[in-house]
């Protein structure tokens, strides 16, 4: 995934959890030029939810362009492999599409079916609310 602010920030939200690494962050310098910033620069905390950048002890961001989009932060998110993945969200998965196959006939503007009982409640734990 990549992820553009138009200006470094003291802490970096990464917008879609669970982060598992954080591959770069490039930026436009003042002078116009692609740069690559130094991991030593900063941290990355995959244990919070939303995963989390920010600066490492004693370091400063540097300038970029007031361009928009001066700052692209290439990560990887999600849960990896099946085995990782929460059951609740593998119980969510199949109580829909349980529900997709019962209610599989045509539906038109008059026929609405609303996801299974449950289905909300098993994924609220794994909303990202952004402000």
């Amino acid at each position: 995934w990549n992820q553009y602010l138009d200006e470094f920030e003291s802490r970096i939200t990464i917008q879609k959890p669970p982060l598992q690494s954080v591959t770069s962050i490039k930026y436009i310098d003042s002078d116009g030029v692609e740069q690559t910033a130094s991991t030593a620069l900063y941290t990355v905390d995959t244990d919070a939810v939303p995963g989390q950048v920010y600066l490492a002890y004693n370091q400063s961001w540097p300038t970029t362009q007031s361009i928009d989009k001066s700052v692209n932060i290439e990560y990887v998110a999600g849960y990896g492999d099946a085995a990782a993945v929460p059951q609740s969200i593998k119980h969510a998965i199949l109580l829909h599409v349980g529900h997709m196959y019962e209610h599989r006939e045509t539906v038109s503007d008059f026929q609405v079916h609303n996801v299974p009982m449950g289905y909300d409640e098993l994924l609220w734990p794994y909303r990202v609310i952004s402000l």
